[in-house]
């Protein structure tokens, strides 16, 4: 569940406080009393949207690192009380050996209907997970969440507390400027994770919206605008490829140059094509080792034998008449550079991370609210250029040059995006351009072939 929902009125508030009433937490502290609600508010924007629908909800300490909103104990003690009086009850039987989580199927006829809620704002900032163990017969645990004496600063890189108040900046924006969903959900708040045990590893920003498709965020709002969505084309194979390969040009769409992609003759199958080698390029880049079979299935249909919803393999979702290798030799004889991915020296997630970082702190700077997915940013369609600036200048500030991305609008239509006169899109290429002194909503016309280049001087303050 998101851990970032309060009442948004009266009505909701009073409603909350009888259910708790209901739930006999009404001895608690006065200073305790508002995590209870938090937790109701959760759980209650959650079942909602889920009536009659399986969630799950971490029981653990680890999905509730510091500064989060509540508990594990407040969750424990709200979710013994919601299954007692028959808001929500136990499906089946989790296993940990097979890597599942507890279900629990929402009673839709419980969930009170006009309950509004709001984000309140409060939740980790920045949690630093321990290094994964490896348990035999069972999956990877993900690890616990350090507390903050066993958290060391990196030589060279930002502090913890630094990047704390990235977040805060970004978060106190955005709680001016919801993003809202064409559900009704609002969001408003980030955390980077990192992994590792270490602060140059992972780091990616993370909120509840990550849960909608693109579709669905394209028709959301942001303070009531409409948006747009930047995303950085192949943005692995082209952060591999700055590192290992030869710093060349990828193209616009590197991964349609593969021959499989290449070779087909009708859309959607190129489409489907195309989705696979870059599902299969990133199952690669993020494992260690060769991939020796297909990556996990990630859709899943309801099997009426079990009663249970399964998941689908990757080969029959893609409709894959070859296996494996056939493919991957096909990927490597377009990236050849992927054969060299221990040798990166650099964790491409924390990467693409700092990469984001930069571009999302110069907008704020600017008081232009922006919520990221990845390697793709989210901003109201009147900031448009001025996050594919700050996005160009961040990548040329970590690479030296530039790759293409593309925008995506509320209509639907996507477009690549024009590079600035000037930038360079290989590591190879020789110019210099001055961007200290100039203003980033007109990209298109920010750079001169006589300017000078003085990136370090770069202040948009």
């Amino acid at each position: 569940m998101d851990i970032v929902y309060e009442p948004k009125d009266e009505n909701t508030s009073e409603t909350l406080h009888c259910i708790l009433s209901e739930l006999g937490i009404v001895r608690v502290k006065s200073s305790d009393l508002q995590k209870y609600i938090y937790c109701l508010s959760d759980f209650f924007h959650v079942a909602s949207r889920y009536k009659e629908k399986l969630i799950c909800w971490s029981g653990s300490d680890s999905g509730y690192p510091r500064g989060s909103a509540y508990s594990a104990a407040v969750a424990k003690e709200v979710r013994d009380g919601l299954i007692q009086f028959g808001y929500i009850e136990l499906e089946g039987r989790f296993s940990v050996k097979k890597g599942l989580a507890q279900a629990y199927r929402v009673i839709g006829s419980e969930v009170p209907d006009k309950l509004h809620f709001k984000c309140h704002g409060i939740g980790p900032l920045v949690v630093v997970r321990e290094p994964k163990s490896k348990c035999y017969g069972k999956p990877d645990k993900k690890g616990k969440s350090l507390s903050r004496r066993h958290i060391k600063s990196i030589e060279g890189h930002p502090t913890l507390s630094d990047y704390e108040n990235d977040v805060d900046r970004l978060n106190k924006l955005n709680l001016q400027y919801p993003l809202v969903m064409p559900d009704g959900s609002e969001f408003v708040t980030h955390k980077r994770i990192f992994v590792n045990g270490r602060l140059d590893c992972g780091g990616r920003h993370y909120g509840g919206w990550l849960g909608y498709n693109e579709g669905e965020r394209l028709q959301a709002t942001i303070g009531g605008e409409p948006v747009v969505e930047i995303d950085l084309k192949a943005a692995h194979p082209n952060l591999l490829n700055a590192l290992v390969g030869n710093g060349q040009s990828l193209g616009n769409d590197p991964y349609q140059n593969i021959k499989f992609v290449k070779d087909s003759t009708i859309d959607g199958d190129r489409r489907r094509l195309r989705d696979v080698a870059k599902r299969l390029v990133s199952a690669f880049i993020c494992k260690d080792g060769a991939i020796v079979k297909f990556p996990v299935g990630v859709k899943s249909e309801f099997d009426y034998e079990s009663g249970r919803n399964v998941t689908i393999p990757f080969r029959e979702t893609y409709w894959l008449d070859h296996s494996v290798d056939y493919y991957m030799d096909q990927i490597f004889e377009e990236m050849p550079f992927l054969h060299q991915k221990e040798k990166a020296g650099k964790d491409l997630v924390f990467l693409e991370s700092e990469i984001m970082r930069r571009a999302t702190n110069n907008m704020v700077g600017r008081g232009a609210p922006c919520f990221l997915v990845h390697d793709c940013m989210l901003v109201r369609e009147g900031d448009k250029d001025l996050a594919v600036g700050y996005l160009y200048e961040s990548l040329f500030h970590h690479l030296g040059y530039v790759f293409p991305m593309d925008v995506s609008d509320s209509g639907g239509f996507s477009e690549l995006v024009p590079i600035p006169k000037g930038y360079p899109i290989s590591k190879y290429s020789t110019l210099i351009v001055n961007v200290t002194n100039s203003s980033w909503e007109d990209y298109h016309t920010l750079i001169d072939h006589n300017d000078t280049f003085e990136v370090d001087g770069f202040n948009v303050n």
